[in-house]
């Protein structure tokens, strides 16, 4: 048998998925941000706001979907899917998303 007719083998994508959520979640951690990500396509990330969040990670380039539509309690987060991300884009991922936590902490400038 050749190689599948539509993409991967479910195995092979499962253990892509799996690679690519924990070197994000490995990659936070060294931003000390702390996510959370056992399965599936998505990175739970806490954030102190959750719109200033997505706004400075699209002024920096990347897509990311705010918490509240998949929270009831939770504090704010946000989501990122790690389906589309390749390995060498995730260090840059997470730089992004800790300089707008760092941002978010900074006293302006008078």
């Amino acid at each position: 048998m050749g190689e599948p007719l539509y993409g991967p083998a479910p195995r092979d994508a499962a253990q892509s998925y799996t690679r690519r959520r924990r070197a994000l979640v490995d990659a936070l951690a060294r931003h000390d941000l702390p996510a959370h990500g056992r399965s599936g396509f998505n990175v739970w990330v806490p954030v102190r706001e959750e719109a200033a969040t997505i706004a400075g990670m699209a002024a920096a380039g990347w897509a990311i979907r705010a918490g509240e539509p998949y929270r009831i309690q939770s504090p704010p987060a946000v989501r990122i899917t790690i389906s589309s991300l390749t390995l060498e884009e995730i260090p840059r991922v997470a730089a992004a998303l800790a300089e707008t936590q760092d941002a978010r902490g900074r006293t302006p400038a008078a």
